[in-house]
């Protein structure tokens, strides 16, 4: 369930390595209303769902220490998270992916490249606001 924030709008986590990509989703998912916490490393996304108010998760699958859907498994076993949205963006997409991403609970997968438009609409669909 998206949790309100400190603004009253839904907060999303961006946890992507390439500030690049980071900031075009922020530029995509501000003007839609939500907030949006980066996150560059598993650590800082760590710490920020800790400080609580995630609504929602947007990962890439390809992490430098650890693969995006291992990564999305761990964070929807944490108390609080068990049925955020998880939006995992991939550079390819076979069965056996989609089998283990939904076992992990991811609730959509994005082929890269993946226009920020289309995360946006994505990500308000997955929170009802579309």
């Amino acid at each position: 369930m998206p949790d309100a924030t400190r603004t009253g709008a839904v907060t999303v986590l961006v946890l992507y390595e390439s500030d690049t990509v980071r900031r075009a989703l922020r530029s995509a998912l501000v003007p839609a209303g939500l907030e949006v916490i980066e996150a560059s490393s598993f650590s800082e996304a760590q710490t920020a769902m800790d400080a609580g108010g995630i609504g929602l998760l947007v990962l890439d699958v390809q992490r430098p220490t650890t693969d995006g859907v291992a990564l999305a498994g761990d964070f929807r076993t944490r108390p609080g998270f068990e049925t955020m949205p998880i939006v995992l963006i991939t550079p390819d997409w076979s069965a056996r992916d989609r089998g283990k991403a939904a076992a992990a609970g991811v609730s959509a997968c994005l082929i890269k490249p993946v226009p920020p438009a289309v995360v946006k609409q994505t990500v308000l669909e997955l929170l009802g606001m579309a």
